[in-house]
Formats: structure tokens, C-alpha cells, sequence
């Protein structure tokens, strides 16, 4: 909803993770202006927890990641998720919201794959 001759802003973030509205009129001038802590669990600070591997083997990533990043640093062919992942082949994965990505699985055994989690 907006006022007649006004610019109405909300949804913005400070830095320390509060919502800001700012009602502000045409000449830039800031009329009101309300800040409160946020719920927004994307907002809020959570702290992850990261992992880096370089595996050879065949396995699975467990699901449940916030963040996944595959790189074959090998010299021979592996597969991920039954796709041909060929040397200098990499891969970023990153879940928004309250979604995280489900297993992932590879096969790493004739070379080497390193593999960065983010929980």
C-alpha cells in the first residue's frame, strides 16, 4: 500500500540482521521509519559447518547440505550421479531457503574428487 506523494521502502536488512521499513516522502526525506529482530530464518544468523575431502572411492554425499561443490581434480573419468564427471569438471550446489539438497552419489575410484560441504 503507498500514500499519495510518498515512497513507501520495506523489507530491507541492516547489517546486524534487523528488518527496516522507511516511509520516505517525493523531496527523499525519511517520515517514518521502524526496525524490529527478524524470524526470517533466511535473515537469521545460523552457524555452518563446513567439510572439505578428496575422496577415490565409491560413496555418497548424505543429504541434508546447505552447500555441495565437486570438482574431479583427477586425470581419469568419474561418474556423479551416473553422469560422466570428466578431469577439470566441477560442480556448485546451494540450497535457499530452509531446502537442502538430497544424497548425492559418485564414483571417484580411477581418480580423485574433492568435494566442499557446507551443513
Amino acid at each position: 500500500m503507498t500514500n499519495p506523494g510518498f515512497i513507501q521502502l520495506m523489507g530491507g536488512v541492516d547489517s546486524s540482521g534487523r528488518t527496516k521499513a522507511l516511509l520516505v516522502s517525493e523531496e527523499g526525506k525519511i517520515l517514518s521509519e521502524k526496525s524490529e529482530d527478524s524470524t526470517d530464518p533466511n535473515i537469521s544468523s545460523i552457524e555452518r559447518v563446513p567439510e572439505i575431502k578428496k575422496v577415490s572411492d565409491q560413496n555418497v554425499i548424505s543429504g541434508g547440505k546447505k552447500m555441495v561443490f565437486i570438482a574431479n581434480i583427477g586425470a581419469a573419468d568419474g561418474l556423479l550421479l551416473g553422469t560422466e564427471f570428466l578431469p577439470g569438471d566441477s560442480i556448485s550446489l546451494e540450497a535457499t531457503g530452509n531446502d537442502t539438497i538430497a544424497e548425492i552419489s559418485y564414483n571417484a575410484t580411477n581418480t580423485i574428487f574433492m568435494i566442499v560441504t557446507l551443513t
